[in-house]
């Protein structure tokens, strides 16, 4: 008697209810055009190359459009050695295009 008591409380405990299945997490993304002044500078998202200007660059967003952390872009005229870089933040959007101008500062010139 004592058996079947036991077959049934453990074939009782066996009966829970499944748990619901998780919800899949849902990741935003959007690309930014960066463009360079002159073209073909090496681009780089994080100090991680990404590849020659013009070209795409994705950017891991919120819903809203919002970088989910801070994100550096920095393009490099490799002739010179000059570089040039934009912040995104989390506060601002992430634009749909970037114009990098990379050309070397030159004062002035007076003439006479």
């Amino acid at each position: 008697m004592k058996r079947v008591v036991s077959l049934v409380l453990l074939v009782a405990g066996c009966a829970a209810t499944p748990e619901p299945e998780p919800e899949p997490i849902v990741e935003h993304w959007r690309e930014v055009l960066v463009q360079t002044i002159p073209r073909g500078a090496y681009v780089e998202r994080d100090n991680e190359y990404i590849g020659v200007a013009p070209i795409y660059v994705r950017v891991r967003t919120s819903e809203g459009g919002y970088p989910k952390r801070r994100v550096k872009i920095t393009a490099t005229d490799t002739p010179t050695g000059s570089y040039v870089f934009k912040v995104l933040m989390p506060g601002e959007v992430v634009p749909e295009k970037m114009l990098m101008d990379i050309r070397p500062y030159l004062p002035p010139q007076h003439t006479f």
